[in-house]
């Protein structure tokens, strides 16, 4: 099938609704790209916060503790403290060297 020829026809009005329509998606790429990484600079900012089912109780922040042997603790108790890390039960500490029992 043949297209008419004023349907392949390049002309300054066609050249320009191409210029106009490229100029335009781009500003509007670019004001949703600001407006996305503002919405995600918010959601870092904002510290996520364990809500509580008894009233007077307050929720801690999502924060984890990475202890010496690798394990994660997180926030414990009225006054939202880190967990005592976990001590080893099975290992006798000997100086340098350890020995399992």
């Amino acid at each position: 099938m043949t297209l008419p020829k004023w349907a392949t026809t390049v002309t300054s009005l066609s050249k320009t609704l191409a210029l106009i329509i490229f100029i335009t998606f781009s500003i509007i790429g670019f004001f949703l790209g600001v407006r996305y990484q503002q919405i995600v600079d918010m959601s870092k900012d904002s510290s996520l916060v364990i809500s509580s089912t008894h009233s007077g109780d307050k929720g801690c922040t999502l924060e984890a503790k990475i202890c010496p042997d690798g394990t994660t603790v997180g926030r414990i108790g009225p006054k939202c403290e880190f967990a005592p890390c976990p001590t080893p039960i099975n290992q006798i500490f000997c100086g340098d060297s350890c020995v399992k029992k």
